[in-house]
């Protein structure tokens, strides 16, 4: 058995210790994630050390969704019971929710109070929470630098299709997540591609010639178009012949691809070779 667990879009964690300032910090306003996983929601969060010489002790920090009179922590409510938990580092608080349901979709926000009279803060606009049955696809980056050396760590899971890019950020300890939810069919490598012809009748040299190629694939794929030569023409999913001439004869094929893999269709080919202007040939 794996836990999923979500991270919002990106999560920088660099807190100042000792700043001027009140602040609740949430690193994204939407998380999306799948009934029965497990989701994370961290917030940063930063008081004045000291105010009028008396040091700013936190005396409580806590989730909730409910305040019709006044916030209640989630970790006591019953309809939460047994299913969250609190990650404390420094000033960063994460919200941890197993076994998500989709009474779970709501708004999320974290409070702290301290010492300080009038010492208590909320995050005003939250996190939106939204929990769904279908599949989530995750691009992953999770980059830590030590001095001079980039660590990739990455963390699998199960239940999901993952996909890992490494990009060298210039700052220690982020976290980039990019989460996105599919509403109805599942992740599928690219089709075998089909190709179209634009006229579909005969081809006068010196016409407008598109030539493009489509193919059934979740995510949508990248296309490229080559000359059997091996010459990299495009990365559209048209082939464009402003005017098409003799020189252009040849096979054509094209490419597409997604995360899941990659297919090429058939050749595309010139069967009657132009020599004057105005023959008429095919693509």
């Amino acid at each position: 058995m794996f836990d999923l667990i979500v991270f919002p879009d990106v999560l920088c964690v660099s807190v100042v210790k000792g700043e001027d300032t009140w602040r609740v910090t949430h690193s994204s306003a939407q998380i999306c994630a799948v009934k029965g996983s497990t989701v994370e929601i961290p917030c940063t969060y930063t008081y004045p050390s000291t105010i009028r010489q008396q040091t700013t002790v936190v005396q409580s920090r806590f989730w909730f969704t409910k305040d019709r009179y006044e916030p209640v922590d989630v970790r006591t409510d019953p309809d939460y019971s047994g299913r969250v938990e609190y990650l404390f580092h420094e000033n960063v608080c994460t919200l941890r929710i197993k076994n998500l349901t989709e009474r779970d979709s709501a708004v999320y926000k974290f409070m702290f109070t301290t010492n300080q009279p009038g010492g208590s803060l909320t995050g005003d606009e939250g996190v939106t929470l939204s929990i769904t049955g279908n599949i989530l696809i995750l691009t992953i980056f999770f980059i830590f630098r030590v001095n001079t050396t980039v660590n990739l760590f990455v963390f699998v899971y199960f239940n999901v299709l993952t996909f890992f890019t490494c990009s060298d950020l210039q700052r220690s300890g982020y976290v980039s997540i990019n989460v996105k939810c599919l509403s109805d069919s599942p992740p599928d490598a690219p089709k075998l591609p089909s190709v179209s012809v634009s006229p579909s009748a005969e081809i006068v040299e010196g016409s407008s010639v598109t030539v493009t190629c489509s193919s059934d694939a979740n995510p949508a794929p990248e296309y490229t178009w080559y000359k059997v030569n091996g010459r990299e023409l495009s990365k559209e999913s048209e082939l464009v012949f402003s005017s098409v001439q003799s020189s252009d004869s040849g096979r054509y094929y094209c490419k597409a691809k997604n995360d899941l893999g990659a297919r090429t269709s058939g050749y595309v080919k010139d069967e009657n070779s132009p020599t004057a202007s105005g023959q008429i040939y095919h693509l």
